[in-house]
């Protein structure tokens, strides 16, 4: 058993990760284990389940987007823990894809709102109950794409605009019945979501001189953000909280930036988004 579980043994109760193969899902799910919970994690790649087998974790076979895997996976908990109390469950599973709207897939956009929004809902419709009897809490990871939406990830900032709703109207349903509901909006983060985005498309000309500074804004993210575990600490911090907050910013800029930054008229956000665009354009030209 990992050396840091060893160190802290007392049990806290179960928790469920989905999209726990990389990024902040494994990290969440690592981090969670080494502070003496139990942690199922679903993956999907067999080096993933190997790593947080190793780890101490118990990795499920869970696509979120298939009613058939969830229902198994149901099962699978709910006879593997018995009486044990299932303390949370973390909606994390995600895909992001880029391109302009005028040109993006619509079956893109479908799986995109799939995996990120409905599979949200599937997860949280499947574990709801137990979380009731147990009075465990419930985690959605949105993003500060779900408050303001980036040019050329607009479907993926539509699914993360979509699971603050879901988080905030599920809240105020459940507020009497035991279950917190909190969402945790991530800044840039540095994960391998990041690489599996697809650029190589044949944007029209209109596009193609912004889209190409997106794409250079967007790598400069990935060396700039927050690294996971940070993420992860954060997590941990709202399992652990006898009052945990309804929603909570973990970002590499402050939060009152953000404030402020949403507190401005639209055009003026419009104009500053611009502006950003505009100095990756110029940084381009000039490498």
């Amino acid at each position: 058993m990992n050396s840091a579980v060893e160190k802290n043994p007392i049990a806290r109760g179960a928790v469920l990760v989905t999209g726990a193969s990389s990024g902040i899902g494994k990290a969440i799910a690592l981090n969670l284990r080494n502070r003496g919970y139990r942690v199922f994690a679903s993956v999907r790649s067999r080096a993933a389940r190997n790593e947080l087998e190793q780890a101490g974790c118990e990795p499920v076979e869970l696509d979120v987007t298939d009613p058939r895997s969830l229902t198994a996976a149901r099962e699978h908990l709910l006879t593997t823990l018995g009486r044990e109390r299932l303390a949370g469950v973390i909606n994390n599973a995600g895909i992001l894809a880029a391109g302009p709207w005028e040109q993006i897939e619509l079956d893109e956009v479908r799986r995109i709102l799939e995996v990120n929004f409905v599979g949200a809902v599937a997860v949280t419709q499947t574990f709801l109950p137990r979380l009731r009897a147990d009075r465990g809490r419930l985690l959605f990871i949105g993003s500060v794409a779900g408050r303001i939406a980036p040019p050329f990830v607009g479907a993926y900032a539509a699914s993360k605009f979509a699971v603050r709703a879901l988080a905030d109207s599920l809240r105020r349903e459940v507020a009497a019945l035991g279950v917190p509901v909190v969402l945790v909006e991530a800044g840039s983060i540095r994960t391998g979501m990041r690489d599996k985005v697809r650029f190589e498309r044949d944007v029209d000309e209109a596009y193609r001189m912004p889209f190409a500074s997106f794409q250079r804004h967007f790598r400069e993210g990935r060396q700039a953000g927050l690294a996971p575990e940070q993420v992860a600490n954060a997590i941990a911090g709202i399992m652990d909280d006898v009052a945990p907050p309804a929603q909570l910013l973990v970002s590499e800029r402050p939060s009152l930036l953000y404030r402020i930054y949403l507190g401005l008229p639209v055009r003026w956000v419009d104009a500053l988004i611009s502006w950003r665009m505009g100095r990756a354009i110029l940084g381009s030209d000039h490498d």
